[in-house]
C-alpha cells in the first residue's frame, strides 16, 4: 500500500531503478500504474512493474511514459 503523501523524482536513467523499488507510471500527465519495479533492462529503455499479486506485472516503455520513484 503507497502512502497518501509521497515526494516522487522522476526517473530519466532506467539504471537508477532497482527491483522492489516504488514507483508511478504516468501516461498523458495522469497516474497509470503504481507498484513495484519487477526487472530493468534499461539498454531497451522498458522495465516491468508488478502492480499486486492479482494483475501480474505490465511492460512499460520510458518512450510512451513518464517514470517516478517513490
Amino acid at each position: 500500500m503507497f502512502p497518501t503523501q509521497l515526494s516522487a523524482v522522476r526517473i530519466l536513467d532506467l539504471n537508477k531503478l532497482e527491483r522492489g523499488d516504488a514507483i508511478e507510471v504516468h501516461h498523458f500527465d495522469t497516474v497509470a500504474l503504481r507498484g513495484q519495479v519487477d526487472a530493468v533492462a534499461p539498454h531497451l529503455g522498458i522495465l516491468w512493474i508488478q502492480q499486486n499479486a492479482c494483475h501480474g506485472r505490465k511492460l512499460v516503455t520510458l518512450t510512451e511514459h513518464e517514470v517516478w520513484k517513490l
